[in-house]
């Protein structure tokens, strides 16, 4: 059944068609939000990828496919620790993450990820958790982190990252 809501005066029609308008409406500015935030994760300048609970890849930007070499289709459902990031540091990351993940977040904090073709380079990460307007973090089924290069990174020589 298909509502013709924008054409609708309060109060000529039944009260429960104007609360199903009202929520249609609700749902089509929720939807539009959301690609609208999926535009600006995409088209960031910056690396965002997302993660779920179990650490597996489930975001991963136009930018970070650019500085990595990898697709999103490569490195979605993956574990972003198990894979990408080198033995000697995946401790540290997984422990960052999974603070986020719970609740606690963690600035500027650096790590090296390996490109397509094996090259080492550093990520300055923010690890933020997501609250509510009250400030109470939400229990979510995954998290994004924007990434961006540290202070004094140099692209080596050959290397078309920036």
């Amino acid at each position: 059944m298909k509502l013709a809501c924008s054409s609708y005066r309060l109060g000529a029609q039944p009260q429960s068609t104007n609360k199903r308008c009202f929520l249609l409406q609700v749902e089509q500015e929720k939807s539009r939000v959301a690609q609208e935030l999926q535009t600006f994760i995409d088209t960031a300048n910056a690396p965002i990828f997302g993660i779920d609970h179990n650490g597996m890849v489930n975001e991963w930007n136009n930018k970070s496919v650019e500085i990595t070499g990898y697709s999103r289709e490569e490195v979605m459902g993956k574990s972003l620790v198990d894979v990408y990031i080198s033995e000697d540091f995946r401790e540290s990351v997984k422990s960052v993450l999974d603070d986020a993940l719970n609740g606690k977040g963690t600035a500027n904090f650096e790590f090296p990820i390996f490109t397509v073709d094996k090259r080492r380079i550093e990520i300055l990460l923010n690890a933020t958790p997501r609250c509510n307007v009250k400030g109470e973090v939400l229990d979510s089924d995954s998290m994004h982190f924007p990434g961006t290069f540290p202070h004094n990174f140099t692209p080596s020589p050959g290397n078309n990252l920036v």
